[in-house]
């Protein structure tokens, strides 16, 4: 009978243990959100970043073109591309610059979220649909992607 005990605390044990680990996933899927590197794919255009350091170019674009290789413009800029990693949520560009990320659909729009680990930075892109030329745009002079370390 105490064998049964023990067996049945083990099992509470584990299951109350694992609540906190599958809360998170289902708060994810119930809003919506992904931490899948393939929904970074495609192309991306910031549109508001938060933090202490607030940086990063006006309507930066951002393309993941495979799960090795981003291509970041700023508006009248030359194109740069970065080596990256992403995985378990976590996106790490070859600078060293890593961001927690979270791929989610709010009214209809597939957006990405970018959250600074190592910078003071949050940055929040909606996904682009569209052909648009978006070098037309103005953007902060120094032409500073998402990408960069603190200088």
């Amino acid at each position: 009978m105490t064998h049964f005990k023990n067996l049945l605390k083990a099992f509470i044990f584990i299951s109350i243990f694992s609540f906190a680990f599958m809360g998170t996933e289902c708060e994810q899927l119930l809003n919506g959100g992904s931490t899948s590197s393939e929904d970074l794919l495609g192309r991306w255009q910031l549109v508001k970043q938060t933090g202490a350091q607030q940086d990063i170019c006006d309507e930066e674009t951002l393309e993941f073109q495979n799960s090795t290789t981003a291509l970041l413009k700023c508006p009248q800029q030359t194109q740069i591309t970065r080596s990256y990693t992403a995985s378990n949520g976590i996106l790490t560009y070859q600078t060293g610059v890593s961001y927690n990320y979270l791929v989610r659909t709010e009214s209809g729009i597939t957006k990405l979220d970018l959250i600074g680990i190592n910078v003071s930075r949050n940055l929040y892109y909606d996904k682009i649909i569209t052909t648009e030329d978006v070098s037309k745009y103005k953007g902060i002079p120094t032409g500073k992607t998402s990408s960069e370390p603190i200088k």
